[in-house]
């Protein structure tokens, strides 16, 4: 009993200590950018590991505080995305919700939005070729972390001839003069 309870035990400590995560990092802030003709709802993610991810899928959802006939309730949208997945992420995605007539967010003025307490949330998983497994990030942007008139800075750039990212520019965004309303 004393090697099969040893056994059992060192194998459940080695698939815990062994299973897979995503090594995803997200931009710390969400924008509302430029995009097209009008205005959408961007963030953008990068692959930290040194292989590719491969059907990698994203779904974002937001939530708002409405006022319906006097009730202050919360609602949840599931927003369209520009792609809703990718075949491989090697270097970096930029997860986009246009504003379209159909949007929930159609029509906010910047003060409506904060005022309705909004919180973003995304799930993003994909198959991690090194464990033949499929991970999952998530993230979530508050208020404060969702920027009304921003867009990201480049992050590509050739020393040689092959194309890279760099990291440290994920977070970077310049002003842009923000929208009265989408």
């Amino acid at each position: 009993f004393g090697l099969l309870g040893f056994a059992i035990l060192s194998g459940l400590l080695f698939a815990r200590f062994t299973r897979p995560s995503a090594k995803i990092e997200f931009s710390r802030s969400a924008l509302v950018a430029p995009y097209g003709t009008g205005w959408a709802l961007m963030f953008r993610l990068a692959n930290l590991r040194r292989h590719d991810f491969t059907d990698v899928h994203a779904v974002a959802s937001l939530a708002l505080w409405e006022e319906d006939k006097g009730v202050r309730r919360r609602r949840f949208y599931q927003l369209s995305l520009e792609r809703t997945f990718i075949i491989f992420m090697p270097l970096h995605w930029v997860i986009v919700h246009p504003i379209t007539d159909e949007s929930p967010l159609r029509g906010f003025t910047e003060e409506a939005f904060r005022a309705s307490d909004p919180e973003l949330v995304c799930l993003v998983s994909g198959h991690d070729e090194t464990f033949a497994q499929t991970v999952h990030a998530k993230i979530s942007y508050d208020s404060s972390e969702i920027v009304w008139g921003g867009r990201f800075r480049d992050m590509y750039f050739a020393e040689t001839e092959r194309v890279s990212i760099d990291l440290d520019r994920l977070h970077l965004f310049e002003s842009v003069d923000p929208p009265a309303g989408v």
